[in-house]
């Protein structure tokens, strides 16, 4: 799981996630079982789920596939964050830095669903010599 981590897209997601949690937590006492709970569970669907991905990374289909729902994931975050923002429970400055984090992990994602090989492990090589 070293490999994930280390990769600015992860590092990132999970900052925001954790973002995410502390602003949720705020909320009102009547929204914490229902918007914040979304929020919390779909900004950490961002996170779990490009593990997964990143656990796929030799099957370009495979992976790309899994990439998709981080897609998903991010853009649900995005829209319960933004309908916190509607109801006024987060300010317009608390909401512009988590919109610009999500943007920037989309443009990250996007590079990973076009270029899939790049994140491929290298495969062993064989220790056995070609036969003649």
């Amino acid at each position: 799981m070293e490999g994930v981590r280390s990769l600015k897209i992860y590092q990132l997601a999970f900052r925001l996630a954790v973002e995410v949690y502390d602003l949720s937590v705020t909320l009102p006492q009547q929204e914490q079982r229902r918007l914040a709970d979304q929020m919390q569970r779909s900004s950490r669907a961002v996170v779990a789920n490009l593990v997964e991905a990143y656990g796929h990374r030799n099957y370009a289909r495979q992976f790309v596939s899994k990439l998709t729902i981080v897609d998903a994931e991010l853009a649900e975050t995005r829209s319960w964050l933004e309908l916190a923002n509607g109801f006024r429970f987060l300010r317009d400055e608390q909401l512009a830095p988590l919109l610009d984090g999500y943007a920037e992990v989309g443009r990250l994602l996007g590079a990973m669903i076009n270029h899939p090989e790049k994140y491929a492990a290298p495969r062993p090589r064989s220790s056995n010599p070609p036969k003649p």
